[in-house]
């Protein structure tokens, strides 16, 4: 059973396959997309590498090989789920962006 924070989506998700990059403090690692909206994501890692919920990380997806997007400065985990013994499915909440 996964933890979870109250359900806070307001936009719908639309799935979307790639790798991505994640860092949180002096960690880093890749991650498989699985889907995005303009307030948050969902994504799979190793269960050796799942986040605790609270933390806020952020979130790199590489367009090109000279191109890479910052998905967010500042993704706040809000979902932990298992998928299966090795694999867990993280989501996170992209904080708000100001002055657009």
């Amino acid at each position: 059973m996964g933890e979870k924070v109250g359900e806070r989506r307001g936009s719908f998700r639309v799935p979307m396959a790639g790798n991505i990059c994640w860092r949180s403090d002096r960690r880093t690692g890749e991650c498989r997309l699985l889907d995005i909206s303009p307030g948050g994501a969902a994504f799979e890692v190793p269960a050796e590498e799942a986040f605790r919920i609270g933390p806020k990380i952020r979130l790199d997806m590489k367009l090109t090989d000279e191109i890479e997007w910052c998905v967010s400065e500042r993704a706040q985990v809000v979902r932990r789920v298992a998928r299966a013994p090795d694999r867990c499915q993280i989501s996170v909440e992209f904080a708000p962006s100001y002055g657009w």
